[in-house]
């Protein structure tokens, strides 16, 4: 089934429904393997038409032993544009691999008080989305910080049901000039449900997943061997709570785990420091 996001960035909130459900960190972040976010990012300034994207793929998920922690390994493709002489766009991309490692998971995912401080005005609404991502619970939260002698910042961020994060707007109206920078959800595909227009810009993340890099064997007790066609020159190992237990700081084809306990970790490929790649495997 598919549908279509209206790609307004300040929608106009028609549902206003203060007392609704504030979504759980769990809710929010509620993926399976397969799933697809593709997000747009840009500015909000007059500045010359370009293009910027993040499309991403969930393509691993687990829980900790004790239930209390999740981890999502996710592919990204992203691109941005750069116009060049001829005044015409040109495409860069690239890909790499992320993990995202959430605790609290049955915690509201905002304050549901009103909170004003010296820093920041705080107004925490919930409403039904019903007309921007096909029917999905959003909740969104709103902050206002002073300036001297200038019209406020003004912060916008907003999160789905299942969806993750929607929205993230921060602007200044100055002089008639609109300020700031967003990242937007305008596509998503979970199961046999899609909401949405595709960006299949070059090659489609479907194909950008496809195997470039083979860490074996998933189960081990002594060492793996890792096969890429990725750049890297770093390997990280790190536990289920993100800490780093073993590094090899060159490009290796086979590493020994032994020395390590038992347990569930990720291999990070890097490349001067930037990660390009991740695999959970198993230490027995």
């Amino acid at each position: 089934m598919k549908f279509y996001i209206p790609f307004i960035l300040l929608v106009t909130i028609s549902q206003l429904c203060f007392g609704q459900q504030l979504l759980t960190v769990s809710q929010v972040y509620d993926f399976e393997i397969g799933d697809e976010f593709h997000y747009k990012n840009g500015s909000h300034a007059n500045t010359p038409v370009t293009r910027n994207a993040d499309r991403i793929k969930i393509v691993d998920k687990f829980y900790s032993n004790n239930n209390d922690s999740l981890t999502y390994i996710r592919f990204h493709n992203k691109y941005h544009t750069t116009i060049n002489a001829s005044n015409n766009l040109d495409y860069h991309f690239m890909d790499f691999t992320d993990t995202l490692v959430l605790t609290n998971l049955q915690d509201p995912i905002f304050l549901t008080a009103t909170v004003i401080d010296t820093n920041f005005s705080y107004d925490t609404l919930t409403y039904n989305g019903t007309q921007d991502y096909c029917g999905v619970l959003i909740n969104e939260t709103e902050k206002w910080t002073p300036q001297p002698q200038l019209d406020p910042l003004q912060y916008i961020h907003k999160v789905g049901e299942g969806l993750g994060l929607v929205l993230n707007d921060a602007s200044m109206i100055d002089g008639g000039n609109d300020y700031g920078s967003f990242k937007v959800l305008y596509y998503y595909k979970k199961g046999n449900t899609e909401c949405g227009i595709e960006d299949k810009t070059a090659v489609s993340i479907a194909e950008q997943t496809s195997a470039k890099t083979i860490i074996y064997p998933s189960v081990t007790e002594n060492r793996i061997n890792i096969k890429s066609s990725l750049p890297f020159n770093n390997i990280k190992i790190v536990s289920l709570n993100g800490k780093e237990v073993l590094n090899f700081k060159k490009k290796e084809e086979t590493i020994a785990i032994g020395s390590l306990p038992n347990g569930v970790y990720f291999v990070l490929l890097l490349n001067n420091n930037t990660k390009v790649y991740a695999q959970k495997i198993i230490k027995q």
